[in-house]
């Protein structure tokens, strides 16, 4: 088994991506309170690779935002699926759900304090908290629903495969 198993990969972007839909209900209620349109946070997320924030509703930005938000989504799942080599429920919902606290200051930090303005300027700390924290939980909970069992790290080699 390699670095990566394709178990991991599987089970971690498909979590990934149920997760990134799923966490995109605080941005919803937003949406539905009037604080922001719907088309909008897609097209922020544009930004970051080189895309103008258009004033309103631009499909170019709206869909490479929502497929960069989606891989990234997948990519972190991943990742997290790696890294915990739990299965049970409670544990991962709580280590999902610290996981995404954890997104979200890196998203804060990183990209909205640190290298993009347009972001900044953008930031909803109401809606992109839980969002996050509804991410992380969710992959916590998809893991587990998908029955990830415990990895193991290979005596000669340290390399983390799935069972």
């Amino acid at each position: 088994m390699g670095f990566l198993d394709l178990r991991f990969v599987r089970e971690g972007a498909a979590a990934g991506l149920v997760a990134a839909i799923v966490s995109s209900l605080p941005g919803l209620v937003d949406v539905l309170a009037g604080g922001t349109a719907w088309w909008f946070p897609p097209q922020l997320i544009a930004t970051t690779v080189g895309f103008p924030l258009p004033a309103g509703f631009d499909a170019a930005p709206f869909v490479v935002g929502g497929c960069l938000h989606l891989l990234i989504s997948a990519g972190l799942a991943t990742a997290f699926a790696w890294m915990v080599g739990i299965r049970r429920l409670a544990p991962l919902l709580l280590l999902g759900s610290l996981f995404g606290l954890l997104v979200y200051g890196l998203n804060l930090l990183v990209f909205e304090l640190g290298l993009f303005s347009t972001l900044a300027d953008n930031t909803k700390v109401a809606v992109e908290l839980p969002a996050h924290l509804v991410f992380g939980a969710t992959v916590g909970v998809s893991l587990a629903l998908m029955n990830v069992k415990g990895a193991t790290r290979s005596p000669e080699s340290g390399v983390r495969t799935a069972p």
